[in-house]
């Protein structure tokens, strides 16, 4: 009888076993893979969308003329310059003549906002021999 309960019995889950190390690094490895390719798909996609962009488009120029003909095996850095005029700034932004003796005279005028004149202290600051470097012969 024990081979017609085996028969019409429900057969009891086998427990879970515990998964090996092969195992578990090879799905870790799917799934890396597949967030890799998901992503490099992602950037490429961005990056071809950026490229298609209109204002990163390169501007026509036209090429300019080299000022001098030579062979290039002969050339020198010379050869590649213009010359042109140079402008003398020494002459430029010339104020009046300034006298060292009377430069300040607008300091004499000026008046203090404060009457008690305490923001102006003399402040006398003692100074040792020791500190003048006396000169000897």
């Amino acid at each position: 009888m024990s081979w017609f309960r085996r028969l019409f019995s429900r057969p009891t889950p086998q427990p879970d076993r515990k998964k090996t190390f092969e195992e578990i690094e090879e799905e870790v490895s799917n799934q890396l893979a597949e967030d890799y390719e998901k992503k490099k798909d992602e950037t490429l996609s961005d990056v071809f969308s950026e490229l298609e962009d209109d204002t990163l488009q390169k501007l026509d120029e036209d090429p300019s003329e080299v000022p001098v003909d030579f062979h290039v095996k002969e050339a020198e850095a010379d050869d590649l310059l213009v010359e042109t005029p140079l402008v003398d700034h020494y002459s430029m932004d010339e104020g009046d003549d300034i006298d060292p003796s009377t430069a300040d005279q607008h300091l004499v005028k000026a008046s203090s906002t404060n009457d008690e004149m305490s923001g102006y202290e003399q402040v006398d600051v003692p100074v040792m021999d020791d500190d003048i470097e006396w000169e000897t012969k």
